[in-house]
């Protein structure tokens, strides 16, 4: 990627929501509501979105978007710096899920991107 390209991708970002069956009312058009809003406060452009319907988060398997993502990122095939993600925990506070965006970074290094951090 060059300088330029780099420049350019500082307030780009990607999203990724998937939705298991149990959890019909965090549906991936709320999430991704949740996660346009998230970054139009924070000045980002969302120029990639990953989706995932109908799968357990347990694990990857059967998660084409997420491996997709991955995969993208590994190989430093993205013009964006930021990954979000709407979180729902399987914790509680006061009796209700926690919801949250996860803004994750990633960092360039020796030609290839890796997650850097993350914040809420």
């Amino acid at each position: 990627m060059s300088r330029d390209e780099k420049e350019s991708s500082l307030n780009r970002a990607a999203a990724y929501v998937r939705m298991s069956t149990e959890h019909q009312q965090y549906s991936t058009s709320n999430q991704m509501d949740a996660i346009r809003e998230f970054a139009k406060r924070r000045g980002l452009e969302i120029v990639k979105e990953y989706s995932d319907e109908g799968k357990s988060g347990l694990n990857i398997q059967g998660r084409d978007s997420l491996a997709q993502m991955i995969r993208d990122v590994q190989a430093g095939d993205v013009n964006y710096s930021t990954i979000l993600v709407y979180d729902v925990s399987g914790g509680t506070i006061s009796g209700c899920r926690r919801k949250r965006i996860l803004r994750i970074h990633l960092s360039e290094s020796r030609g290839r991107c890796a997650l850097l951090r993350r914040t809420i």
